[in-house]
């Protein structure tokens, strides 16, 4: 199983439940563990069984760039509605299209920043 920490600064609860809303994960008791100031210290859902990990940092620690999340899905339809939901508020970089290597291929970059890659196998 291959797990992603993602790392915001002081928005990783609100990114925690979109995305659990997008990928339709229930969160639990468990999915969340709070700093002493109410920020996330752990936060973690499933998406298709990787496991995503969420934390809040303090303001003046650097925060990661250039990379991507990828999804990969054989169901065109599922890609389609996890890619349209993650559409708030975000910069679709290139929409659902055909390309060279997949008849579905898709790049957005979502309302905090993180970039997601859709491709139907």
């Amino acid at each position: 199983m291959m797990s992603n920490n993602l790392v915001f600064k002081g928005n990783a609860e609100k990114a925690l439940n979109f995305y659990a809303k997008v990928f339709g994960y229930m969160l639990g008791d468990n999915d969340i563990h709070r700093w002493e100031n109410g920020s996330i210290a752990h936060g973690e859902i499933s998406i298709y069984n990787s496991r995503l990990m969420f934390t809040d940092i303090e303001e003046d620690v650097p925060s990661y760039t250039g990379f991507s999340l990828s999804i990969n899905l054989n169901d065109k339809a599922e890609l389609t509605q996890r890619f349209d939901a993650l559409n708030v508020n975000a910069e679709v970089l290139m929409p659902l299209q055909k390309t060279d290597w997949s008849d579905c291929y898709g790049l957005i970059k979502d309302q905090f920043g993180v970039t997601w890659q859709f491709n139907l196998d």
